[in-house]
């Protein structure tokens, strides 16, 4: 043979070796993605805690959030001062037991969490999915947290939840001038209201509660799995579908749903704003996901909301300051208090 025969019979075989591989990619994206939606249903299941909370509150006649006026900072420092006495006893090992019922969590606080937690990795440029991961620790706990935590025990537990999210899927500590490890740095942003032995204490109670199930799939995760098996690749897609879900992961709104169905609106929601009528023709029957179900419509028309508030506030923002780079951004104290912070939007949408 000659060398153009050769030639033909090598671009031959190369095409044929790509197809194989492309087919074993593909048998184990399947395997994967079938292993994230068994776990997403089960041992990484989230529910509806706070409506849970507050039923249990009407139950034992405890007044309402409504009810509850903002503490003076003297009951604050005092409040906060009892995390410390909690751990001096063996009582449970956890602060915030027994405080005040009206320092009781809500849906703006979570918010303001997340969105602290936002600004922590973005200061110290780690990927975003840390805090869906650290969301999912967060809500899972308190999924089966057998009380109602205050604030101090929700803030407590956020601050080590991001903790537990950076050290097992990050490879660099964080660290600020003082500090020696990650720990002691999410723990110097608390301004000191809480202690080394503090976190190290509720770490082992998370690790415990959700019995080592530290690696849940997020929407990121399911995401990328779906645009690849949608063989888009376009970066405008996959970009918007990441920041949907980023968004997703503030809002309490979805701690009710599967992290594959926000995925899905979120990749809906992203094709039909680009080329409105393009989602039609894609073959989703390849996700293992039905996406005409009525779980992920009211993800969509959620995601649709809260994408045009982010919008509007995006305006507002760029109209009252002069324009600066998140991620330089320093991060905020987890002990700022939401209530110094205006809401984007009311209870009643929440």
């Amino acid at each position: 043979l000659g060398k153009a025969e050769w030639s033909i019979i090598h671009r031959v075989l190369l095409a044929r070796l790509l197809i194989v591989l492309h087919l074993v990619n593909m048998v184990d994206a399947s395997e994967r993605l079938q292993v994230l939606l068994t776990q997403e249903a089960t041992i990484y299941r989230t529910s509806d805690y706070l409506t849970r909370m507050q039923n249990e509150a009407v139950t034992l006649d405890i007044p309402s959030y409504d009810e509850c006026s903002p503490a003076s900072p003297s009951k604050k420092r005092k409040s906060l001062d009892s995390v410390s006495e909690s751990y001096s006893t063996e009582h449970s090992g956890l602060p915030g037991q027994g405080s005040s019922d009206c320092s009781r969590i809500s849906k703006h606080w979570r918010e303001k969490i997340c969105e602290w937690a936002y600004q922590v990795v973005d200061h110290f440029d780690l990927h975003r999915e840390v805090v869906s991961i650290a969301m999912s620790h967060l809500d899972r706990y308190l999924s089966i947290f057998p009380s109602t935590p205050d604030k101090n025990l929700f803030q407590l537990l956020a601050m080590t939840c991001l903790y537990l999210s950076v050290k097992l899927n990050e490879y660099k500590h964080l660290l600020i001038p003082g500090s020696r490890s990650s720990m002691e740095t999410i723990l110097q942003l608390s301004r000191g209201f809480f202690t080394l032995e503090q976190m190290q204490k509720m770490e082992y109670d998370v690790l415990q509660r959700l019995q080592w199930h530290v690696h849940p799939p997020t929407p990121q995760l399911f995401v990328k799995h779906f645009l690849y098996f949608l063989s888009i690749e376009e970066h405008s897609v996959h970009d918007l579908s990441q920041f949907l879900v980023e968004l997703a992961a503030m809002d309490y709104y979805f701690v009710s749903y599967k992290p594959s169905e926000i995925a899905v609106a979120g990749i809906l929601n992203a094709i039909e704003g680009m080329s409105p009528g393009r989602s039609q023709n894609l073959p989703f029957h390849r996700i293992m996901v039905d996406i005409a179900t009525p779980q992920i419509e009211a993800c969509r028309e959620r995601l649709s909301l809260i994408y045009a508030q982010a919008n509007d506030q995006q305006v507002e923002d760029t109209a009252n300051q002069a324009p600066k780079n998140i991620r330089t951004t320093s991060p905020v104290s987890v002990m700022a208090g939401a209530e110094n912070v205006d809401m984007q939007y009311g209870d009643d949408d929440l």
